[in-house]
């Protein structure tokens, strides 16, 4: 069952005529059918957050991080893990190396010291939108940073709804100095940002090589989504919800110490009784712990404590903390809490942190050479790179995210260690043929890359010369990335 969008006759006759982008979601229909312009699948609504949401929700994040410690906790551990060790840059090609190192090292840049922050950032708020700005000289990029709470609206390619196409920034008044030193407000109008991916114009001087405005970069999208999330979105009301149930635990804590006087006087009226308050009350305001209060048969006085049901409140922060671990994928240990749990048990459930973050590092591999594709096309149109048909490959050496995971493969390697002595010792038995060894060799490379990053390409080499299989243009290995 559809419904229509509802135009007038030009722009239904514009629409025919053009092709313009009309909007729609999951449509079973070809774009170029004629008969289904303008219709849009009732069954197929889009799951995008609302704008207005996702301006909420970055009000929302940056409040959390600020105020809440779990909330500042779970951001902070992503870029500790990720990059918190730092990132090694090395191209293969000595030309491209000395291009991209300039472009790591740039003072404006400042990659080493501010791509934790970066990738922090990305967690934050789901999305980051980095304007791209090329020297005219020798070609050499400078990435800014825009808050993505300035996106209005985010553009797909109409043929795939999970590449972006361009970004629309919001209007507004900017703040600008003067000639004369004075601040004053200026109009900033909307503007459309080409997101940089590869040019496919066949008629264009860029044809094949990346070109555009600016990168955006998102998480937590599956493919019919373009908005990023944020990683505190969808446990935002659990981390609120923990926050005031241990304020109203401490307000509890604080009524629990109080108490107050239950006096009785016998045989009083009341008249009497509040005479004797009234010349009560300067004597009691002195009245401290240990002092004497006498009186005579008719006054009972009794120290009273509220009874508040004051339950143990273990189980149920618990129960709410679990749900914020769920959300994060992170373990009871990333907090604090050592649980229940035995310590085999733990660093058990631990695997799970190691694959969480192992993505999140995979990610930002990713989103590095997508920025390094753009900074080298840009010195090949510069002249800075001379030949076209250059060596993209760059190895991409991120931090170990588990050091227990060393020791396991430590072991391993000297497991595999005395096996290759063995191996080799018995000749009579077992002949070795040279494709053998090279399989060997293979083996205790992608064992050290797991150790040490730099041992891959000696790995990929092993196992082109055993196995005979030819090199490959995009190779990825453990630990390493490359182009």
């Amino acid at each position: 069952m559809v419904e229509t969008l509802r135009l007038s006759w030009i722009q239904q006759q514009a629409v025919k005529l053009f092709r313009l982008n009309l909007p729609y979601s999951a449509s079973t229909g070809s774009l170029d059918d004629a008969q289904n312009i303008g219709w849009v699948p009732l069954t197929a609504p889009t799951r995008a957050i609302p704008a207005h949401q996702q301006d909420r929700m970055f009000q929302v994040s940056s409040y959390l991080y600020r105020a809440n410690p779990v909330a500042f906790r779970i951001i902070e551990l992503i870029p500790a893990f990720v990059v918190g060790d730092g990132v090694i840059i090395k191209a293969a090609d000595p030309e491209v190396n000395t291009v991209i190192q300039a472009f790591w090292n740039d003072r404006r840049n400042k990659f080493r010291r501010f791509l934790g922050e970066r990738v922090k950032t990305l967690s934050l708020y789901g999305e980051a939108l980095y304007p791209a700005y090329v020297n005219p000289v020798n070609g050499a990029v400078t990435l800014g940073a825009m808050f993505p709470g300035i996106i209005k609206q985010v553009l797909p390619n109409p043929r795939n709804t999970h590449e972006v196409d361009a970004v629309v920034t919001k209007a507004g008044q900017g703040l600008k100095v003067n000639e004369n030193g004075q601040l004053i407000e200026v109009p900033v109008p909307e503007q459309i940002l080409h997101i940089i991916k590869q040019d496919v114009e066949v008629k264009s001087d860029t044809f094949g090589m990346d070109a555009g405005d600016a990168f955006y970069f998102s998480i937590n999208t599956p493919m019919d989504i373009l908005r990023g999330i944020s990683d505190l979105y969808t446990i935002a009301d659990w981390l609120d919800i923990f926050d005031q149930f241990l304020f109203n635990r401490a307000e509890r804590q604080a009524a629990l110490s109080s108490y107050l006087w239950d006096i009785k006087l016998e045989g009083m009226s009341q008249v009497e009784v509040d005479q004797w308050l009234s010349s009560q009350i300067l004597q009691e305001s002195k009245q401290r712990s240990g002092r004497m209060f006498a009186h005579n048969e008719k006054v009972t006085r009794a120290a009273i404590a509220p009874n508040l049901q004051a339950d143990d409140a273990v189980n149920d922060a618990r129960a709410f903390m679990s749900m914020i671990w769920s959300g994060t994928g992170f373990s009871s240990q990333a907090f604090g809490d050592p649980g229940q749990t035995g310590r085999a048990v733990g660093n058990d459930m631990n695997e799970w942190v190691y694959k969480t973050l192992s993505a999140r590092q995979l990610l930002w591999r990713n989103n590095l050479l997508d920025i390094f594709d753009f900074v080298i096309d840009q010195a090949i149109i510069h002249g800075e790179i001379k030949e076209h048909k250059v060596n993209r490959y760059i190895e991409i050496f991120m931090p170990k995210i588990s050091m227990r995971d060393l020791q396991r493969l430590t072991q391993a390697l000297r497991n595999f260690g005395g096996f290759v002595g063995q191996a080799v010792g018995a000749n009579n038995i077992l002949e070795l043929k040279p494709e053998d060894k090279d399989r060997l060799r293979s083996v205790m490379h992608n064992l050290l890359d797991h150790v040490d990053a730099p041992s891959s390409p000696d790995m990929l080499k092993d196992v082109v010369t055993g196995l005979e299989i030819p090199t490959p243009v995009h190779s990825t290995a453990n630990g390493n990335s490359g182009r």
